[in-house]
């Protein structure tokens, strides 16, 4: 019965949530243009209308790059530059907003104020960013003890159970990131709640609630993940082709828009089930 009402109401209160995902889909887009704009211009002012187009969508041409190196290669050197600056802001950009989502979700209203989203994300920004950090930073630690330790004991002991240690090692790790998403998720509704002042406690209660009802928050976790990993999937099918004029294009880029939108309402979803199981 908890189960089944964590994803009924998880679903309503991301429908009741639809304005402040709109303004995180909007300003992810801005971000994302940053680097797409001078991408789209390099190609454009470089290959021109000539057939180069065409070329590049049959194969690697080592000799055309070769022939624009000087031009294409400080372009390279930049956009990659801008990728990894993208991906930065990016994770700033959706820790910022998380506040303001949480708190919209754990208000639950279809009158819920945009003025609240903002100064909500404000207010538990830097609490989201820390409490984010330190979930990634036991990810990382738990996956060099679980990963690691046993495979250099294996080597050093010259065994012959290497491969099966290390497959089992993995597949323990990956059976431990829902848990993981479960605690900054739970710690991020603490602080919805209760305030942005207790970080540790708020990481803590994320351990207890695990524990306190495991079951039904490991299956929720583990089905949102694999709900939004085959949506992730089937987007990559539905996006895998080369449109061949300007309004297929521009068909491509609402497509993707649409599809990513989904995502967020995924993303919002689990949000909105893990708040419900919260609040019972």
């Amino acid at each position: 019965m908890k189960l089944v009402k964590a994803f009924s109401s998880g679903l309503v209160r991301t429908k009741h949530s639809i304005k402040p995902l709109i303004i995180i889909w909007i300003i992810n887009l801005l971000a994302i243009s940053l680097v797409a704009g001078p991408f789209r211009k390099l190609i454009t002012t470089t290959v021109g209308n000539s057939n180069a187009t065409q070329m590049i969508r049959e194969g690697f041409y080592i000799d055309f790059w070769a022939d624009l190196g000087p031009v294409v290669l400080p372009a390279i050197s930049s956009l990659a530059t801008g990728i990894f600056l993208l991906f930065a802001i990016l994770f700033f950009i959706n820790v910022f907003f998380a506040g303001g989502l949480f708190d919209s979700l754990w208000a639950n209203s279809c009158r819920y104020r945009i003025g609240n989203f903002f100064k909500s994300s404000a207010k538990l920004f830097f609490a989201y960013l820390l409490a984010t950090l330190l979930v990634m930073l036991m990810i990382l630690f738990f996956g060099g003890l679980l990963i690691g330790v046993p495979i250099i004991i294996a080597r050093a002991s010259e065994g012959d159970g290497l491969p099966v240690i290390a497959k089992i090692t993995r597949i323990i790790f990956i059976l431990s990131l829902p848990l993981f998403l479960l605690v900054i998720d739970y710690a991020r509704v603490w602080l919805a709640a209760n305030g942005p002042a207790k970080i540790f406690r708020a990481i803590g209660y994320g351990f207890k609630a695990i524990f306190t009802g495991f079951f039904s928050s490991y299956i929720f976790m583990v089905v949102m993940i694999a709900i939004q990993g085959g949506f992730v999937f089937l987007a990559s099918k539905v996006l895998n082709f080369s449109p061949q004029t300007g309004g297929g294009l521009f068909l491509l880029f609402l497509l993707s828009q649409v599809l990513f939108f989904i995502r967020l309402m995924l993303r919002a979803w689990r949000y909105g089930g893990v708040t419900a199981m919260y609040m019972m």
